[in-house]
């Protein structure tokens, strides 16, 4: 099914949204971290044309999602609807173009060091719940597709910063194709460098982000 589903990630590029300048690293679907920031306008209307369209390709996955996340978290998990969808993350070229410029940086030296405070853009939401604590937040991966050669999460222990994280301190996880990690979100974390990204390679992963409201977790991006 990964094949599937990051097939048609592949498909549906022309609703990608470029993160960096110059670089193949794309979302799909409305993400907090990009678009909440610049105004809650632009991210509600980003989800409200982006969340039927991943709905109807990907309903299974998000069935398979859930079934994932509870069977981990033995408590109920929701898809929060005044949000956007759990997204994807694509790093990797348009199909059809010549790849970017600074993608084989971006590979080589991985994401930066941060700490995942999406919850912070949505108080609106989440004030419509008798009972919720922004220190239960999560943030889950589930790995489509990678390169040739890997890729994976660095990641710091708790209690650090993203400004006190020191090499000796790092630790990593490696992805598997077909699997899902979840961690907190108050772990700093960075994308981990895959050594090329090249031709039809690709890392595709499914993102989103969990936060405990009134007996269920409710997950968006």
């Amino acid at each position: 099914k990964c094949k599937a589903w990051s097939d048609k990630v592949l498909s549906l590029s022309s609703h990608w949204i470029q993160c960096f300048n110059d670089t193949d690293f794309y979302t799909l679907g409305a993400a907090s971290y990009l678009d909440a920031p610049q105004s809650n306008q632009s991210y509600t209307e980003k989800s409200q044309h982006l969340n039927p369209l991943l709905y109807e390709n990907f309903y299974d996955l998000y069935s398979y999602t859930i079934n994932c996340l509870q069977s981990a978290l033995n408590e109920p998990v929701k898809i929060e609807k005044k949000l956007a969808l759990p997204g994807f993350q694509i790093l990797g070229k348009v199909p059809g173009q010549e790849q970017l410029s600074m993608t084989k940086i971006m590979a080589n030296y991985g994401g930066t060091i941060h700490i995942d405070r999406q919850f912070e853009h949505h108080t609106r939401v989440w004030n419509q719940y008798q009972n919720y604590d922004f220190l239960s937040a999560i943030t889950f991966t589930g790995a489509l597709a990678l390169p040739s050669k890997g890729g994976g999460l660095y990641y710091w222990p708790d209690g650090l910063t993203e400004n006190t994280c020191a090499q000796k301190d790092r630790r990593s996880q490696d992805y598997t194709v077909g699997s899902m990690i979840i961690f907190d979100s108050f772990f700093p974390h960075k994308i981990a460098p895959t050594s090329s990204v090249i031709n039809d390679d690709y890392r595709i992963t499914l993102q989103g982000h969990g936060l405990f409201c009134d007996g269920s977790w409710r997950i968006y991006f």
